[in-house]
């Protein structure tokens, strides 16, 4: 299972839910930054209608983001962050 794959591997997994009430989503920096993917993978440039890769410093000046997350508490937050 998918899922289990990437907790045996230790990856934690951020699902993401922009319609629920107590969500701050930017949606405008998520669906308007350039899409990546072909130049990052060119193997997987047919895959760009469903997945988006955003080269973050590229359209935050140089700012990268960063990512606090507490799975036991079913808690995230994202934002972007200065380079250290």
């Amino acid at each position: 299972h998918f899922f289990n794959d990437l907790v045996e591997a230790r990856i934690a997994y951020l699902p993401l839910y922009p319609d629920e009430e107590d969500i701050v989503w930017n949606e405008n920096f998520l669906n308007n930054s350039p899409n990546s993917l072909a130049e990052i993978t060119p193997k997987y440039a047919d895959m760009e209608r469903v997945v988006r890769l955003i080269h973050v410093p590229s359209v935050a000046d140089g700012r990268f983001l960063q990512i606090i997350m507490d799975g036991n508490e079913d808690f995230a937050m994202a934002y972007l962050a200065e380079k250290q």
